[in-house]
């Protein structure tokens, strides 16, 4: 499992609590700031993330980009988390394919945290499943987030 916290992305959001929109959907992941979370007894996973980011060619495709138009939001009384979907755009690698996110979204004080995920197959982007000596990876990926978004000024 690896992970990064270099994303940046914005949407516009109007409306009340009886009907929300959201718009403009764009959020980028600088895939170079992936790093293992794991960890494997007697290995340095730090090499393994290095050949990762070659294999992958993440010199020259290094970031992914998920964009929407809209995404949908049910009316809420804000006393607690709803779920939430947008059909949208994955580009990594180069190669953009049509994908759903689904998440929970819920107000947290000044804030909207979007937690959720969607599942692709590394494959479909151009991207061969990174093969090391003692790690096997699967070409289904479930791409995980958590996205603490604030108002702009």
């Amino acid at each position: 499992m690896a992970k990064t916290s270099n994303v940046s992305g914005s949407l516009a959001v109007s409306g009340d609590p009886s009907a929300y929109q959201v718009t403009g959907i764009t959020f980028t992941a600088a895939l170079t700031g992936l790093h293992s979370v794991d960890s494997v007894a007697g290995r340095n996973v730090v090499q393994r993330d290095s050949y990762v980011s070659r294999q992958m060619n993440l010199q020259q495709f290094p970031n992914a980009t998920f964009t929407a138009s809209a995404g949908s939001v049910p009316a809420t009384d804000g006393s607690g988390p709803v779920e939430v979907s947008a059909a949208g755009k994955l580009t990594i690698h180069g190669v953009t394919r049509d994908v759903t996110a689904t998440a929970r979204a819920q107000l947290n004080g000044g804030k909207i945290e979007i937690v959720g995920s969607m599942s692709i197959d590394m494959t479909d982007y151009g991207v061969s499943p990174p093969s090391v000596p003692f790690t096997t990876v699967d070409s289904q990926v479930t791409i995980e987030f958590q996205l603490f978004l604030a108002r702009s000024s």
